[in-house]
């Protein structure tokens, strides 16, 4: 486009020109359909899950090294899980994620390309019989499926770096190493979102290990108290002085021995076992009786007299007395009784066992005296 309007500068110009030459070429079929790609999307990353496990990318790799590689990476730890195989057929793919499901669980969903051992019958069966959702990416536009290229790719970078051993020994040492390292995205490694702890490594010898400190600063102590001190022993039937934590001397000077249990006993006397019982039966009645009468008599008595007497007197020789006298008596006796009676009974029954073991043992002194040293009760209730 810019060639032909140079061209059309060169020998001639109008107004709107170089809007004429832009809507021809845009026009042309032949232009249209030899020029270059058009400038890609925005890009529009997938949803991050928040757990692990829930969506898986998976994709082959290969042929490499001879073999076919089946690569499974989760999208939320990064976690990246190989398996070599001879063939891509739908039963070995199956097989392969039946054996990866049985390690970290059965996903939501399954990403993959178009590729015939993910579109077959088989394969769409076996994701319908366990409840998985599997996405297929756009045909022939793979970046649809970035993160399982991506993890192909830097599986195929690995192995190339691992020179030594077989190929299940380059792959053990490329996953290991990869599973421990920090992730560009995440910023931890995959071992510790998938499993929630780090993996040990050699690496881990260089920091040094709380417990083993610990150990080693006990074993020192045990080393330095140890030059002073020696280990004790006593053999059956040796001679024996016992310390006395009571009054009297330090060490009681009486012969001692050592009996074939390995216990201390003293010579002269060996113990006196008394068994003691005994039967305590506690049984008391309580009775309790109570009569409450409660009797009231009210008498309301009332008298009211009205009397009265009127003359009235007149000229005429009118003369009248009137009398009015009226008594009125009121009486009312109200009687309230009742008796309320509460009688209880308790009846306490105890029975008490003691039984003890008293356990005597007399020693015979230098003079011959015989001396209670030893007493021991055991108490079974």
């Amino acid at each position: 486009m810019t060639k032909m309007k140079g061209l059309a500068r060169s020998y001639m110009w109008w107004p709107g020109m170089d809007q004429d030459v832009e809507r021809t070429v845009q026009a042309c079929h032949e232009c249209q359909a030899h020029q270059k790609a058009p400038a890609s999307a925005p890009l529009h990353p997938w949803e991050w899950p928040e757990s692990p496990w829930s969506r898986i990318h998976v994709d082959y790799a290969g042929p490499f090294l001879g073999e076919m590689f089946l690569v499974i990476v989760d999208a939320h730890s990064k976690w990246l899980d190989v398996y070599p195989t001879k063939t891509c057929t739908s039963l070995v793919t199956i097989e392969k994620l039946r054996q990866s499901f049985s390690n970290f669980g059965i996903p939501k969903m399954l990403v993959s390309d178009n590729g015939t051992c993910f579109t077959s019958a088989e394969f769409e069966a076996f994701m319908k019989q366990n409840g998985i959702s599997h996405v297929r990416s756009a045909p022939f536009h793979p970046s649809s499926n970035g993160l399982a290229e991506r993890a192909v790719q830097t599986f195929k970078e690995g192995m190339k770096k691992m020179k030594e051993g077989t190929i299940q020994t380059r792959l053990s040492r490329f996953l290991f190493s990869y599973r421990i390292t920090p992730h560009a995205t995440t910023g931890l490694s995959p071992a510790e979102l998938m499993m929630s702890r780090r993996l040990r490594s050699a690496l881990d010898l260089v920091v040094p290990d709380m417990k083993t400190k610990v150990q080693q600063k006990q074993l020192k102590q045990k080393e330095n108290h140890d030059t002073r001190s020696k280990q004790r022993g006593f053999t059956s039937g040796e001679d024996v002085l016992i310390r006395n934590y009571s009054y009297g001397p330090k060490w009681i000077p009486e012969q001692h021995g050592v009996d074939e249990q390995g216990e201390i006993y003293e010579h002269g006397a060996r113990g006196t076992t008394v068994e003691v019982s005994a039967t305590v039966e506690v049984s008391a009645t309580v009775e309790v009786s109570a009569t409450v009468e409660v009797s009231a008599t009210v008498e309301v008595s009332a008298t009211v007299e009205v009397s009265a007497t009127v003359e009235v007197s007149a000229t005429v020789e009118v003369s009248a007395t009137v009398e009015v006298s009226a008594t009125v008596e009121v009486s009312a006796t109200v009687e309230v009784s009742a008796t309320v009676e509460v009688s209880a009974t308790v009846e306490v029954s105890a029975t008490v066992e003691v039984s003890a073991t008293v356990e005597v043992s007399i020693l015979k002194g230098h003079s011959g005296d015989e001396q209670l040293t030893a007493c021991s009760l055991r108490a079974l209730l």
